[in-house]
């Protein structure tokens, strides 16, 4: 059983480690979604997420400028990494739970 605990104790520690590194990543990442309107014949793209109870909404640009592509982007990789992130933290509850066993 010593082997078995020290791998999950192992295990553990890199399930840490992951979560770490992911809270950082998603930390330089703007938060929210985007939101496109349309004013007087052109689309405007705007980034909307909440700030304590209120929702905010940040001019981007123009619906086709670089900067609207980028922040859609950046949007992208931070909800697949918050996804990784839940996933990540499902893993640590499940070594934590059979760490138990061994105390």
């Amino acid at each position: 059983m010593g082997i078995l605990q020290g791998v999950l104790e192992d295990e553990l520690q890199r399930l840490e480690n992951t979560k770490t590194y992911y809270k950082a990543l998603v930390s330089e990442l703007p938060k929210g979604s985007l939101s496109i309107k349309k004013r007087a014949n052109s689309w405007y793209v705007y980034r909307a997420f909440r700030d304590g109870s209120k929702v905010q909404f940040v001019y981007i640009g123009k619906k086709d400028s670089l900067l609207a592509q980028k922040v859609e982007t950046q949007l992208l990789k931070r909800k697949q990494i918050e996804g990784q992130l839940k996933v990540v933290i499902k893993q640590i509850s499940a070594v934590k739970r059979s760490l138990r066993a061994f105390k």
